[in-house]
């Protein structure tokens, strides 16, 4: 597993607001045999703290699906108690973070109430993979094949690639799904009943040389722009760049073809967060 995050072009790093986890943490060939969870966020720039928030929400997520992988099963108890989770994770974090601003001399000023009252947002993709051969009810997966469960609430994407085609396309389908106003996660909610009812659910299998490519808004919509063009040679090309930097960890090569697709003006300029799963064989 490859996990890739380049800022928008013109910001530095701190400026970044996607954020990303794994659990558990490690040598990414020990997945192969392990369960795993991975969760995407991209902060609403529009908010206060958003990367902050979207870090939060990456890690207590993350911990709390792969402690109980039934909160991705769909809406209800366990999903709630997930997200009322990562609700009193950010009120513990934004307590310390007002003291330490008031005990530096540098107490919120007036004008930046309304923000902070009203909480910071950001968009959530979480999916956890089961172990080769795991029980799902009274059957036993076969060890070539892993299930999958996903839930997304706005427009970071999950892709499942199956000899070079897209099969799998969640929660965005088409490049017109992609807009100003996604779902998004709000720190202050705590109504996990109607955020459950907003979260889309899915679920699916891996066989062995399957990919599994988890993205932010920008980089899923141009994936999905290309995989709609008919002949996909484009798709393929942008296929095949993306599984060499995420079987080689290529770090600067995928920040210079980020901004080679931003220059031609296909790639919309953003933060990119690229996280790639090879089951290979």
């Amino acid at each position: 597993m490859t996990q890739l995050i380049i800022p928008k072009r013109g910001n530095s790093w701190v400026e970044c607001e996607d954020a990303c986890c794994v659990v558990p943490e490690g040598d990414a060939s020990d997945l192969r045999s392990e369960p795993f969870t991975v969760v995407v966020s991209d902060g609403a720039s529009e908010s206060t703290l958003a990367r902050e928030w979207a870090q939060c929400l990456v890690r207590t997520m993350a911990v709390g699906i792969a402690e109980d992988p039934a909160a991705l099963e769909g809406a209800g108890l366990a999903h709630g108690k997930v997200l009322t989770h990562v609700c009193d994770e950010w009120e513990l974090w934004h307590a310390g973070y007002l003291k330490q601003r008031t005990a530096a001399g540098r107490p919120p000023r007036w004008f930046e109430y309304p923000k902070l009252s009203a909480g910071a947002f950001a968009t959530t993709l979480a999916v956890h993979v089961n172990a080769p051969g795991s029980k799902h009810g009274a059957a036993v997966m076969a060890r070539h094949r892993r299930r999958w469960l996903a839930a997304a609430l706005g427009d970071s994407c999950l892709f499942q690639v199956r000899d070079g085609c897209l099969i799998r396309r969640f929660p965005m389908k088409t490049p017109a799904a992609f807009g100003n106003s996604p779902g998004l996660l709000g720190s202050r909610d705590r109504d996990w009943v109607q955020t459950g009812e907003r979260t889309r659910f899915t679920r699916g299998y891996a066989e062995d040389g399957d990919e599994l490519l988890l993205m932010t808004d920008a980089l899923a919509a141009y994936l999905i722009d290309c995989a709609d063009e008919v002949p996909g040679h484009r798709f393929d090309s942008v296929m095949y760049s993306l599984r060499e930097f995420g079987r080689t960890d290529d770090e600067s090569g995928f920040e210079e073809w980020v901004n080679q697709q931003r220059a031609s003006g296909r790639l919309r300029n953003d933060d990119v967060t690229f996280v790639y799963i090879d089951f290979a064989g």
